[in-house]
């Protein structure tokens, strides 16, 4: 039970009083006994006195404080039934105020304070209702992030209940990926004290990854930073809007970047604003923010100005919907580009043009080509109204004087003469000129050959062209410096091959030539030599004409006299003396041979006239003839002595006697002279020696008989086994001429001799002997020599009519290279066997592991990388075999075309990028300037540098160096490879090349060792080679060494 307030008041005062009496009668006892004046008595009396004035104290302050304390009461009960109500949140009491004492003061402080609070709490429910009409989560968070409060709108964003969230991490709600971020800049606005932005992803409770943007300042008190207040808002909505402009954005750009011409864009100040993916590959990626005119022309100033079309220009001022029309750029490498520009403006909603869209299109080629057009159709112009004069008159006044005429004016030029070569003064003469004063031509008009400019060029068949020939060095000494003039060209008149005279042009200012108007002038000097010598020919005719009709009457009369001598001709001998003799008179030769050809294929001398010499049996080779040619040809001519001891005469010529490509002798007729043999000639010597032939073949018809048995010892000596009979002692009987190259001896010493005599490795052999016994025996195989040479022995019997042996035949042939082809066909077999084996054991396994399920997850795709690599390994040496056996074939004919040395060589570093990049290889490549282009077969020579370059990264370590060189020189194209790779042992060098050698490195790379043997024969088939060099462990250099042929082949 609660104590009344007026018994804790009367307390209070009793209190009071009894404290105060104690201490006043303390201290007048403490004095009194100080003095020594207090006793017993003394001291009762005064205790006695004191509870009575106690009491009396008591009792007054008792009436008193009744008296006064009914108002006291009053009022704190007042206050404290107004605390009660405002505790229970009634706001509105408010305390009567009575006088004007410190208790109406402490009312009056109550209802001031009773209204301060409503009116702050009427302001915080109005706080409260905006936090919670708030569309954006809030959260109120302490000093170390925990959460003290929330709005309606968190619980709605994310879930969680004001509950769940109160006194938890703000970091248990944002992502793990963001909380370092998150963390970074609180600890930021915590020491600056400022507000700040952030994003970063919530966890909601359903698990959602919610993006959201947190606007966070502290809450600061004296300094201090007591909380602080963040406000999300949730941003998936933008986030996805700014990801579908984004993509549009990088779709808008990638299709603008497909686009092939270069494409930007330009604002009305003439800079560059936008550019895609062409544009800056052709102009630079700094483009962006440069002066259109600054960055294409390279102009200080705007094209209009420099009165050049400029689309910009036209858009802002004539407003047209676009423009086009052709600019002559300049790319980032430095050279010009002729770009067909198509501008289109681009306006505001009032109209005005912001920026010009302008597309350039690259028509430098076909710039190129139309001015290629116009200048070729300028020169095919001059060249025909050079034919048309050429062709239209055989007057060399008029063809020459128009000719001049118009190459001064076509080239612009101030004159220019032409000049003829006297051959039998060796000089040249002026014979036209135009726009030469007469004292140079007095002067200059006469011309040694091989001094001044017309008699050097006229000399060596080199034009010279000079733009200014005072400043060439090339010349010295000429009257054409001393007469002022500059540009200069000299050309030759060639025609037919030979130069007939020379074409000078000159200038009195300088005049330069281009490569084409050179070619021009090239062609036209040997159009008007050929027209000169059109003319010279014609001349001739009436000459020839009258030459013609007596070498008819002389020819008629000689063919007559030859039918008639070999009509009535006697025998072979009769044949050949008045055949020969006819032919010596027609040809007034000087002596006449007649060489008949014997079975053993020399020639025999059967018929002389005025000489003879002292050997009688004679080769081809001897006399410096070819068999087939000569026959092919129908005659040949030697301008030298035939035989030594007669240097009388100094020119020979030889007349097969042959039908049906079958030879029967040659005749030869001798001169002391030199002398040309005409066409014509040459024809009708054939019309006489067939007739000749004819009568020779038929007179040896009769004679055929004799010779039978050496046309059949010619047949035996044709084969190339050795071949020999014996009778039934073993004595030779006959031998062909194979047996006497295999045994080294002639034949003579060979028939009539025992077989065993002569021929050692057929001591053992017993072939021989069972034939002899009539026997079919199996042929044996011997060895023998050094180097070794292995032989096939075949014998048969030879049977009478009573099928008994009388003798044998016998057969050596040398299987050495059958032998040495069946030893590598073996050879091959096995090494292919063994090297299929590997890839193929490897990729059968582990297919079946796979399809068994024996591996699984990325050993899965290991597996299959293995088994595409052991596949291709497969192909790629099946491809080297299939390519060895074409080219052992001869099925692989090498297709000759130009070729881009620098892009074939490109081609093959492309095909190996990624093995380089996996090695961190670093490869070079040098090709000389002058191989721009000449023919070969791209194919094959693809092939060698493929397996060049994979031989040097296979057999090399990690980041070796590769370099690739190409020149040429003495009409040679070499190709150099050259690596830092292991290098092959000096021992091994000699056997690289070898079919399936590998070396010492075959154990630690694979390979089938054929690709140097693949290269070599591809190299013979373009008429090239390979050069090996290597230093073991410090690298190999291969050469590839081709026969230089330029276009045309030249």
């Amino acid at each position: 039970m609660k104590t009344p307030l007026w018994l804790r008041i009367l307390v209070v005062y009793f209190l009071i009083t009894f404290v105060l009496c104690v201490s006043l009668v303390a201290s007048l006892t403490g004095i009194l006994q100080k003095k020594g004046l207090l006793n017993d008595q003394l001291f009762q009396e005064i205790v006695g006195q004191s509870l009575g004035v106690f009491f009396l104290g008591f009792f007054v302050a008792f009436v008193i404080s009744v008296a006064y304390n009914r108002r006291f009461i009053k009022a704190i009960r007042d206050l404290k039934e107004a605390s009660d109500r405002v505790r229970e949140g009634d706001l509105t009491v408010t305390l009567p105020v009575e006088g004007k004492d410190e208790l109406s003061d402490v009312e009056e402080a109550f209802n001031l304070m009773v209204k301060s609070l409503r009116e702050k709490t009427d302001d915080l429910k109005r706080k409260e209702l905006y936090v919670n009409t708030m569309m954006d989560a809030l959260w109120v968070v302490d000093r170390d992030n925990v959460i003290i409060d929330i709005n309606p709108a968190f619980t709605k964003l994310f879930g969680y209940t004001k509950e769940e969230a109160l006194g938890s991490s703000i970091f248990d709600f944002i992502d793990e990926q963001d909380r370092a971020s998150v963390r970074a800049e609180l600890r930021k606005r915590d020491r600056e004290l400022i507000h700040s932005t952030y994003r970063a992803h919530i966890t909601t409770k359903d698990g959602q990854r919610l993006p959201v943007l947190i606007t966070g300042a502290p809450i600061v008190e004296d300094g201090e930073v007591i909380a602080k207040i963040g406000i999300i808002k949730d941003i998936s909505t933008q986030e996805k809007l700014l990801r579908e402009i984004t993509d549009a954005r990088e779709q808008l750009e990638s299709i603008i970047d497909a686009i092939s011409d270069a494409l930007v864009v330009i604002d009305r100040n003439y800079r560059i604003i936008k550019a895609n993916a062409s544009a800056k590959a052709r102009y630079g990626e700094e483009m962006i923010g440069s002066l259109c005119y600054e960055l294409l022309h390279e102009n200080p100033v705007a094209c209009w100005e420099k009165g050049v079309d400029c689309p910009l220009e036209k858009a802002l001022s004539e407003r047209q919907d676009s423009t086009k029309t052709l600019h002559v750029h300049i790319n980032q490498k430095g050279t010009d580009v002729y770009e067909e520009i198509l501008a289109t403006p681009v306006t505001d909603r009032v109209g005005e043009v912001v920026y010009i869209v302008e597309v350039l299109r690259d028509v430098t080629e076909r710039v190129i080509q139309e001015r290629e057009l116009h200048r070729k159709t300028r020169q095919q112009q001059l060249i025909n109204s050079v034919v048309s004069i050429c062709t239209t008159s055989l007057n060399p006044e008029e063809v020459f004087s128009k000719t001049l005429e118009k190459l001064v004016e076509e080239f612009e030029m101030d004159g220019g003469g032409v000049f003829f070569i006297d051959e039998r003064r060796k000089t040249l003469y002026c014979r036209f000129h135009k726009g030469v004063p007469e004292g140079f031509v007095e002067k200059a008009g006469v011309v040694s050959l091989g001094e001044d400019i017309p008699g050097r060029v006229a000399l060596t068949g080199e034009p010279i062209f000079s733009p200014d020939i005072s400043r060439d060095e090339r010349i010295t000494r000429t009257a054409v410096k001393e007469a002022g003039m500059k540009g200069y060209c000299c050309i030759p008149m060639r025609g037919k091959g030979v130069i007939s005279g020379v074409v000078c042009l000159f200038s009195y200012r300088e005049r330069p030539f281009t490569p084409e108007q050179q070619q021009v002038l090239q062609s036209i000097g040997e159009m008007i030599g050929l027209a000169l010598e059109n003319m010279r020919f014609y001349e001739k005719l009436r000459s020839l004409y009258e030459e013609q009709k007596l070498r008819q009457t002389r020819e008629q009369e000689t063919l007559h006299k030859m039918t008639s001598s070999l009509s009535t001709a006697s025998g072979i001998e009769d044949v050949i003396k008045r055949g020969c003799a006819v032919i010596e008179a027609y040809l007034y030769a000087d002596a006449t041979l007649f060489f008949e050809k014997t079975v053993n294929g020399t020639l025999m001398l059967r018929y002389w006239n005025k000489f003879s010499p002292q050997k009688r049996e004679f080769s081809f080779e001897e006399l410096g003839i070819d068999e087939t040619v000569l026959i092919q040809q129908g005659m040949a001519v030697r301008f030298e002595a035939l035989f030594v001891s007669e240097k009388r005469f100094n020119m020979v010529l030889f007349i097969p006697v042959s039908a049906d490509e079958e030879l029967f002798g040659i005749m030869v007729f001798l001169f002391s002279m030199h002398r040309d043999i005409q066409d014509e000639e040459r024809h009708f010597l054939g019309i006489l020696k067939g007739i000749f032939s004819v009568s020779y073949e038929r007179s040896l018809f009769y004679e055929r008989m004799i010779i039978e048995r050496g046309l059949a010892e010619a047949t035996l000596n044709s084969i190339k086994d050795g071949v020999f009979t014996v009778d039934r002692s073993g004595k030779v009987l006959s031998a062909n001429r194979a047996l006497s190259t295999i045994t080294g001896r002639v034949i003579t010493n060979i028939v009539g001799r025992h077989y065993r005599d002569f021929i050692d490795f057929l001591k053992d052999v017993t072939v021989i002997e069972r034939a002899l016994q009539g026997q079919i025996p199996e042929p044996e195989v011997v060895e023998w020599g050094q180097p070794e040479v292995v032989y096939q022995i075949v014998a048969s019997p030879l049977m009478d009519p009573m099928n008994v042996p009388y003798g044998a035949v016998c057969v050596i042939r040398d299987i050495t290279k059958e032998r040495e082809i069946d030893r590598m066909k073996t050879e091959i077999i096995r090494s292919v066997s063994h090297e299929f084996r590997t890839p193929l054991s490897a990729i059968i396994g582990m297919t079946e592991m796979v399809l068994e399920g024996d591996v699984t997850g990325d050993k899965v795709q290991t597996y299959l990388n293995t088994v595409i690599k052991e596949g291709k390994r497969l192909a790629s040496m099946v491809t080297d075999l299939l390519d060895i056996s074409k080219l052992e074939s001869g099925s692989i004919v090498p297709k000759f075309e130009e070729v881009d040395l620098q892009g074939l060589i490109q081609s093959v570093i492309e095909r190996f990028q990624l093995r380089i990049k996996e090695k961190n290889a670093k490869v070079s490549v040098k090709v000389q300037k002058a191989l721009k282009n000449f023919l070969t077969d791209r194919e094959l020579l693809f092939k060698v540098l493929s397996n060049l370059v994979d031989n040097s990264l296979k057999y090399s370590d990690p980041g070796c160096k590769i370099k690739i060189k190409a020149s040429s020189g003495n009409g040679y194209v070499i190709i150099t490879v050259e690596d830092t790779g292991w290098g092959i042992p000096a021992n091994e060098l000699k056997r690289v090349g070898e079919r399936f050698f590998r070396g010492v490195h075959g154990t630690r790379t694979k390979g089938t060792g054929l690709g140097i043997s693949l290269c070599r024969q591809m190299l013979e088939q373009i008429g090239g080679s390979l050069e090996i060099d290597s230093v073991y462990g410090k690298g190999t250099t291969v050469r590839v060494i081709l026969k230089k042929i330029g276009p045309g082949g030249q």
